[in-house]
């Protein structure tokens, strides 16, 4: 049996729609270290907490998605391992979409680790920057 490759974009969006929340929550986080806002600023840690147990929750689904047979195994691992921007030159038409979604992914991962690094900072500093 093959890969469910529109499986395989669904979870992917999923997965990409938690991290866009994720990122949308860490803003909002900076936000209220501003304002020194420290009770909004633990709830929105714990609604970010729950928004990356769904995001690990579409990532377990995806790999569970290797565990069918061994050719959806060595599927699933190309799509999650490649450079989505070389998946994308190589991909197959019915591919694309996944690896623009993974592409996506990886440059919202890079702003929210971004983000993160700030909100770190500006929470040691005890201050806004």
């Amino acid at each position: 049996m093959a890969l469910d490759l529109t499986e395989m974009e669904v979870l992917l969006q999923r997965r990409y729609n938690c991290l866009h929340e994720i990122h949308r929550l860490t803003k909002e986080m900076l936000e209220m270290v501003s304002r020194r806002d420290e009770v909004s600023l633990s709830l929105m840690l714990d609604m970010r907490a729950e928004e990356m147990e769904k995001y690990s929750v579409c990532q377990e689904m995806i790999w569970k998605k290797a565990e069918n047979d061994p050719q959806d195994a060595e599927q699933v691992m190309r799509i999650m391992k490649i450079d989505p921007e070389e998946g994308l030159a190589t991909a197959k038409t019915e591919e694309k979409l996944v690896y623009q979604i993974r592409k996506k992914t990886v440059e919202l991962i890079s702003e929210v680790q971004q983000l993160d690094q700030l909100l770190g900072l500006r929470i040691h500093a005890g201050q806004p920057r």
